[in-house]
């Protein structure tokens, strides 16, 4: 079950451990939250092995257009100002979908040596507005509006995946040295 780090609400200390208490804020985080407490029904009921697995916000080419890089690109080339929740300080660990994928292997190959729920965290932390601010300069003049209200907005999000960790697993991902071509590609595969 591919869950997400909004499970577990904001988290202004530390990181979220697999087992903490779920306190979703939105919709989204519940219907994740839901989705979990089936998988681990099953398992407890009919006995069936299951790995629920909660990421960190990923990036990484070919990304859905609302997510945060391709709408950045997408309303500077509109001649638009980026639009941002709040005032943009909202922290997140930013994942390299490569690095996601590469877990998402070893658990399957080694689901039986690690934790039936596991947290996979980025190794970059960094608040949506200095994104913003990086994508405007990589692209040239450019506004930012933010102030826009999204209900129940979480403040910061992290996990602790210590098991991935022991396991052998590292992100590679370096979130600042990618973002340029990151930028470079959606500038060329723009959507409407």
């Amino acid at each position: 079950q591919i869950s997400t780090d909004e499970v577990y609400g904001t988290v202004l200390n530390d990181a979220a451990k697999p087992d903490d208490p779920l306190n979703p804020t939105s919709p989204y985080a519940a219907s994740k939250a839901a989705a979990d407490m089936l998988v681990k029904a099953w398992g407890a009921t009919y006995g069936l092995p299951y790995t629920i697995v909660r990421p960190s916000n990923c990036y990484g080419g070919f990304q859905y257009p609302e997510k945060l890089i391709p709408k950045c690109v997408r309303s500077l080339l509109l001649g638009r100002a980026i639009p941002i929740h709040g005032d943009g300080s909202m922290v997140r660990s930013w994942l390299w979908v490569e690095d996601l994928a590469e877990a998402i292997l070893l658990l399957l190959d080694r689901q039986a040596d690690l934790p039936n729920i596991v947290n996979v965290s980025g190794n970059t932390e960094a608040q949506v507005i200095d994104v913003a601010r990086t994508i405007v300069s990589l692209m040239g003049p450019g506004d930012i509006q933010t102030g826009f209200i999204r209900p129940a907005v979480d403040v910061r999000y992290a996990v602790d995946d210590t098991q991935l960790w022991k396991a052998g697993w590292r992100p590679k991902g370096k979130f600042w040295e990618q973002l340029p071509e990151l930028v470079t590609q959606e500038k060329k595969r723009f959507r409407w």
